[in-house]
């Protein structure tokens, strides 16, 4: 009857271990003990599954154990181990597995230390149980957390910028608006606007915000440099007329000037091109903390709005200016016309009059012009007008005193 009983407990026994191995596979959860006076480290299957560790060649011991674990985290999880030591628990801690293949593991591990009668610690026991899903969900939910928040700091500064074109009519100051909106409210790093000069094609920084006087002035000499210039990612991204997003930002060759925009706590940049009638007329960089900061879809689409919306308001300033230069001035020889002339008699003899003083008018004729026009063109005429309209400039001493 012995032995029978004997029998059924260790069947019994079996079958509890059996129960126990399955539910340890279904949680992927592994169990470990340390005895701290021998280093005897001993592992249940699972463990080993989890690991990815050979039971029949894989000897455990603390040292192997902190040897699979990469180099960035081992520190954390012996520290936390030792530390265990001075009281009860339970302790945990969370590290990954970085396996040749290039799969990442996340493994929790728990456990609480056994002490004797006089307090000293004589072993460990503990779980190892793999998080990966959890975890990944965590990351994947924290990411996603991160590009809205990101995506929402861009979506500011567009909708901001816009608002400018209603209330600025001036260039240079909506453009330095523009800069301060992306630093103060996008919180990035610094922001800059260049402007192509109209004829030479030089570039030159019209606007920006966040940045240095030492840095200004090395993006000054750069853009003035006949050799580095053309190498510009500024420039780069006006002749192709196509963005560039340099995502790390440090040793990237792209960015001339990358030793100082690192110390200055840059990470990555974007750079957009300004384009007006299928014409790059400058570009808006915006320069972010992180490294990375540009990298999903809909922030390329946001970014390319920002752009638009920005050479938006360059060609509406400009053809504002434009229409309120052909109110008062004549296309022609860029002399005032009627309008402005009249205006200027108007206050000349307001003034006069205060002052007793009194006012001669000039009033210029070319002899024969009709006959330039019929024989040599309107082309040769208006050539001709131009030329006496310089030469009055010439030798004037104040061109407001002339007019068309």
């Amino acid at each position: 009857q012995r032995g029978q009983e004997l029998q059924r407990l260790t069947v019994g026994l079996e079958s509890e271990r059996s129960r126990l191995l399955d539910a340890q596979a279904v949680a992927k959860l592994g169990s470990w003990e340390t005895v701290l006076d021998t280093g005897t480290v001993t592992w249940s299957a699972e463990n080993h599954r989890i690991f990815e560790t050979d039971p029949a060649t894989f000897r455990p011991t603390h040292e192997a154990f902190l040897a699979l674990i990469p180099p960035d985290q081992r520190d954390l999880v012996d520290e936390a181990f030792k530390r265990s030591f001075d009281k009860p628990g339970p302790f945990s801690v969370e590290h990954r597995l970085d396996f040749p293949d290039g799969r990442v593991k996340y493994i929790e591990e728990r456990w609480h230390v056994v002490f004797d009668q006089h307090g000293k610690p004589v072993r460990a026991r503990g779980t190892s149980q793999d998080i990966s899903q959890r975890k990944l969900a965590e990351i994947a939910l924290q990411e996603s957390a991160l590009r809205i928040e990101r995506l929402n700091r861009v979506y500011t500064v567009l909708s901001q910028v816009s608002a400018l074109n209603t209330r600025i009519r001036d260039r240079d100051q909506l453009l330095n608006e523009a800069c301060r909106i992306a630093v103060n409210k996008g919180r990035f790093r610094m922001s800059m606007v260049c402007i192509a000069e109209p004829g030479s094609g030089r570039i030159t920084p019209v606007a920006s915000a966040g940045k240095s006087p030492v840095i200004l002035a090395a993006v000054q000499d750069l853009l003035s440099s006949e050799e580095n210039a053309a190498n510009t990612l500024v420039a780069r991204v006006m002749r192709d007329k196509a963005p560039q997003i340099v995502h790390q930002l440090q040793g990237d060759p792209r960015v001339l000037l990358d030793g100082l925009y690192a110390a200055s706590g840059v990470g990555s940049l974007a750079a957009l091109p300004l384009v007006v009638d299928n014409q790059s007329v400058g570009a808006i960089v915006l320069y972010a903390h992180d490294a990375d900061f540009f990298q999903s879809e809909e922030m390329g689409l946001l970014l390319s709005d920002l752009a638009r919306e920005v050479s938006t308001a360059i060609v509406h300033i400009d053809r504002q200016d434009r229409l309120d230069y052909l109110s008062y001035y004549d296309p022609l020889t860029g002399l005032a016309n009627r309008t402005l002339f009249l205006e200027r008699i108007a206050q000349m003899v307001r003034n006069n009059q205060d002052d007793g003083d009194k006012l001669a008018l000039f009033l210029f004729d070319l002899e024969r012009f009709n006959s330039i026009n019929d024989t040599l063109g309107r082309d040769a005429g208006d050539a001709l007008l131009r030329q006496v309209a310089q030469w009055m400039i010439d030798n004037s001493r104040d061109a407001s005193l002339l007019a068309r």
